[in-house]
């Protein structure tokens, strides 16, 4: 064992000290916290986690058409024995293998319970989310103190750990490990430096982790990296940290029994191990990692979080590496002529480090998981820089305790004065005032003020989310107007169409089932994952023009319709699902134009975010744009009925309906003076018995903006309407571009300006 090993002793640090250092740590845990990034997975875990509630945990899946089915069969098991049958359907289930589903159950209840009646409170999960980050700093704290590191260095690591993992912390389950991932080494590290017994704790956080998250394997990977180390120094000496050899065995022992737990203890028993190992090691593990969390830490170009303070931690950490290195040469040579003249030490006196291996090996093979995949960074920061830290607080050590030896014979480092001490932690302490003014006054810009983006979601969690986009509304039209079947759908947007569809009471399943949704891998075959991503794409005539680097004509549209209708059929789809970026922007929306160039595709449904096509020449496809043109569907709000229906009416070929169309998306803008309802009125343009009543509307608009620009600019869904002014700026450029050239030029700088503000004030909400 490690007896003689010597911790960071009973703490002489000033009460104010602890206080400066903790209102520290804490600060930069709640920074880490209140940076936005997307929640894709938010809403699959809330869908997910309201089946649980309602429906227990199974492996039936509720929301897609396409996705695993439940068994095994009676088919799939004939190749067994009879007696066998019932044994294997109990402990290796397959089908829809949720590892996150006590993450998913949790993030729901929350949602619920704090909410009032028939409304979430989604705010919750930001209390969520800063609960794991404070809990994750202090885990880190004192990983650096039981690895030896002192006070200062320890709470110093642990701020720089939250610091570089803040752009990767977002409201999933996956940030659950980034307390879990120090929990498990702090075990690790009391069981080889305090008592053997700790290792026992590995059950219950097994347990647990194997039932909120998938990461749950992070531990018997590194298990077997940290026995083995133990394994191979578990003769006694004085130079390696070891457990010797009944120590090992207890941390075998302790490592078996905690793999049992986890088979036993979880609804999917073996499926939950075999599950993890198919997503890691199969033959499509490479593919289904294509996206941008898996890329490496040092793909520059990865939009997914920013490795830059990785890459800093990086660098310092090889340094700090040979710094510790060097150090430990200063170890005194005590001969036994100098062994006479050493003075007694007493309790206090330092001890030369040992080498701790085992743990060494955890640090180092979660480091290459980051470097080789970004998504770890956060993990890997916990980690390292407490490591870090320990190394050092032991390189200063060593460097002076062996001066000192040379010296005068006392092996007792120096360490800096009360003085000095004392003016870091004041300097500490006004930069903590500093930043916490300068960052709770950007909490109160981005999450508390008028919210630029949007004017009816404006909470913290739709803010730091950016789900104030999500198929909200549509998801209601859904719901009131009975729709059923089969839907193609973005698939990020997935989990949130099926969270904002009314489930059967009896089943949980939802009408409107999806194609795929973020899942992917826990509940689709890879096949379904290449057929999503090859229809979205548009297909043969895409692939084509691209290699002869051509762009895409009327024609192609036409018949890339054709061939995504043809691959849709097969799967019953009527409904397709859009959000607006899918529906206008030139780099994605080669597939939906596609579809609204056969004809039959229509649009029944348009807000200011989301599109919804139906095929015509389906029985239900004609019948829900008869009940939009009719005005007999139900719509959410009365922006979504005028926008829909006047889109509906405006191609007709029904002069007098057309006109009337273009009244109604009037009506619609004056609700809510967004971009998606000014692209539908200046696409009447091509209307020639409208255009004279749309430039003259659209300048009038423009004007009145300029006008009230500045007001405007304090209120809520400001955005929308910049936006809005710079579309119609720009078709009034493009109409005075030969009639009047000034007007058109002063028009077009409107449009630049107007572009280049939206840009400058749409990256500060970002931060």
């Amino acid at each position: 064992m490690t007896e003689d090993i010597k911790l960071a002793g009973k703490s002489t640090v000033p009460l104010w000290h602890k206080v400066v250092l903790w209102a520290g740590m804490l600060l930069m845990a709640c920074h880490a916290s209140m940076h936005i990034v997307g929640a894709g997975d938010t809403w699959v875990a809330l869908a997910c986690g309201r089946h649980f509630s309602n429906h227990g945990v199974d492996t039936v899946e509720p929301f897609s058409f396409n996705s695993h089915k439940a068994g095994p069969t009676e088919a799939e098991l004939e190749k067994y024995p009879q007696w066998s049958h019932k044994m294997i359907k109990k402990l290796h289930p397959t089908g829809w293998v949720n590892q996150n589903w006590g993450t998913h159950l949790t993030y729901y209840m929350l949602a619920k319970t704090f909410g009032s009646e028939g409304e979430y409170n989604y705010n919750m999960l930001i209390v969520w989310k800063f609960a794991v980050a404070i809990f994750s700093v202090i885990c880190i704290y004192y990983l650096g103190r039981m690895l030896g590191a002192n006070e200062y260095l320890s709470a110093v690591s642990a701020g720089l750990a939250m610091y570089i993992a803040r752009t990767f912390i977002d409201v999933r389950p996956a940030v659950l490990s980034n307390l879990l991932v120090p929990l498990f080494v702090l075990i690790l590290v009391l069981t080889a430096y305090r008592n053997i017994r700790y290792i026992w704790l590995l059950i219950p956080l097994s347990v647990f982790w194997c039932n909120f998250h998938g990461g749950y394997i992070y531990i018997f990977i590194m298990m077997i990296g940290f026995i083995g180390m133990h394994l191979l120094l578990s003769i006694p000496n004085k130079r390696f940290v070891s457990l010797g050899p009944k120590g090992t065995l207890k941390v075998i022992y302790a490592t078996l029994a905690a793999l049992i737990a986890v088979i036993v203890f979880n609804p999917f028993h073996l499926t939950n191990i075999t599950h993890t190992f198919i997503i890691m090691f199969s033959e499509h593990a490479a593919s289904w990692k294509n996206v941008h969390e898996w890329h490496s830490a040092f793909d520059w170009d990865n939009r997914v979080g920013s490795s830059y303070p990785f890459l800093v931690m990086f660098i310092i950490m090889w340094v700090v590496l040979a710094f510790w290195l060097v150090a430990r040469l200063f170890k005194p040579r005590i001969t036994g002529k100098i062994s006479r003249q050493i003075k007694p030490s007493g309790p206090d006196d330092f001890q030369w480090p040992k080498i701790d291996l085992a743990t060494l090996s955890v640090v180092a093979v979660t480091v290459q998981m980051a470097v080789g995949s970004r998504r770890f960074i956060p993990i890997t920061a916990a980690i390292a820089c407490p490591m870090m830290a320990v190394f050092i607080d032991q390189s200063f050590k060593m460097i002076t305790a062996g001066r000192r030896f040379r010296k005068d014979l006392q092996l007792k480092p120096l360490g800096p004065s009360a003085g000095f001490v004392k003016v870091c932690v004041l300097a500490f302490t006004l930069l903590i005032v500093t930043l916490g003014a300068i960052w709770g006054s950007q909490f109160k810009e981005t999450y508390l003020d008028p919210f630029d983006a949007d004017d009816k979601r404006t909470s913290i969690f739709m803010r730091m989310t950016g789900s104030f986009m999500k198929p909200f509304e549509v998801c209601e039209f859904i719901n009131d107007n009975g729709l059923s079947g089969h839907m193609f759908n973005y698939w990020t947007e997935g989990g949130a169409v099926a969270f904002g569809q009314t489930p059967d009471p009896e089943t949980g399943h939802i009408p409107l089932k999806l194609f795929m949704d973020g899942r992917a891998q826990a509940a689709y075959d890879h096949d379904t994952y290449i057929t999503w991503t090859h229809i979205k794409s548009g297909g043969p005539t895409v692939q084509v023009a691209a290699l002869s680097g051509r762009k895409l004509t009327g024609t192609d549209y036409k018949e890339i319709g054709k061939w995504v209708t043809e691959q849709l059929k097969p799967y019953d789809v009527w409904v397709v699902l859009m959000p607006d970026t899918q529906v206008y922007d030139p780099r994605y929306n080669t597939f939906v134009k596609g579809l609204e160039s056969t004809g039959h595709w229509r649009i029944v449904y348009v807000d200011d975010s989301q599109y919804l096509y139906v095929d015509t020449n389906t029985d239900k496809g004609r019948a829900l744009i008869t009940k939009v043109v009719r005005e007999q569907a139900v719509f959410p709000d009365e922006f979504s009925r005028y926008l829909s229906t006047g889109r509906a009416w405006l191609f007709l070929n029904d002069r007098e309906r057309s006109l009337r169309g273009f009244e109604y998306l009037k009506k619609a803008f004056e609700i809510d003076p967004c971009e998606s309802a000014m692209r539908m009125l200046v696409s009447s343009l091509g209307l020639e018995h409208i255009r004279p009543r749309v430039y003259p509307y659209i300048e009038n608009y423009l004007e009145e903006f300029i006008a009230n620009k500045d007001s405007y600019s304090k209120e809520a869904g400001y955005f929308k309407q910049l936006m809005a002014a710079r579309m119609a700026a720009r078709y009034l450029s493009l109409r005075y571009k030969r009639t009047d050239p000034a007007k058109s030029k002063l028009y077009a700088r409107i449009d630049t300006d107007y572009l280049a503000e939206h840009k400058v004030k749409y990256e500060k909400t970002k931060w």
